[in-house]
């Protein structure tokens, strides 16, 4: 599967070119690049700074992904809450990683999708493919998946915008009072850069902000 595109002028670079038509980073075009997914004129593109001429027919290959046997310990069944075309939501289960990293040894949700061989968006890198957003591992709930990279692009643009939010219900070991119903939590959080898979609380230019509603005591 592949989507093509004519260059409507000459381009100095053609990540460029990419990165405007896909509304993606330079990086991410590169990475598309470097997976051997994107061909000019039938010819596979090597360098994110091919130049291109006008009337230049680009292809964008989907990934082909080869169905893996699932594990003994992924043999598990997740809820599908909606699916079409563009789009998967799936009702994540508690303790399992959304996408693969060094760190990560166990099995996580993208290897699930690869053995149920879902075609998903490929704009991430091979560990991220179709995931626009992610859950912690203990947290369950709604995750959506794009299948791709155009629902992948407007996904990511309404998380960016707030048109599409992520609402969480927390139970907390000390009872909160009555006039504690409505709070509002500001913090600025960075990565530890002494262990990179914590996060520490320290004055950044971005904070984040929690609202939360006590829904019952």
């Amino acid at each position: 599967m592949q989507k093509v595109f004519i260059a409507p002028k000459n381009y100095k670079r053609i990540d460029e070119f990419l990165a405007k038509e896909l509304q993606i980073s330079k990086n991410q075009a590169l990475s598309l690049i470097k997976e051997g997914l994107v061909f000019c004129q039938k010819k596979e593109v090597k360098k994110g700074g091919l130049a291109l001429k006008e009337g230049d027919a680009i292809a964008l290959l989907t990934p082909k992904i080869t169905p893996k046997p699932l594990k003994r310990d992924l043999d598990l069944e997740i809820e599908v809450i909606f699916e079409d075309d563009d789009l998967l939501v799936l009702n994540k289960p508690p303790n399992l990683i959304v996408h693969k990293a060094p760190s990560v040894k166990e099995p996580t949700l993208v290897d699930w999708l690869e053995a149920k061989n879902y075609q998903l968006s490929n704009l991430g890198s091979k560990e991220r493919y179709g995931i626009v957003h992610r859950l912690d591992k203990d947290t369950s709930g709604g995750i959506v998946i794009a299948k791709n990279n155009f629902t992948h692009v407007h996904l990511s643009e309404q998380l960016k915008t707030k048109m599409m939010g992520r609402y969480y219900i927390a139970l907390l070991s000390t009872p909160l009072s009555r006039k504690e119903e409505k709070m509002s939590v500001e913090c600025y959080l960075t990565r530890n850069p002494n262990n990179r898979l914590k996060m520490m609380a320290i004055k950044t230019k971005k904070a984040v902000i929690l609202k939360a509603n006590l829904l019952a005591c």
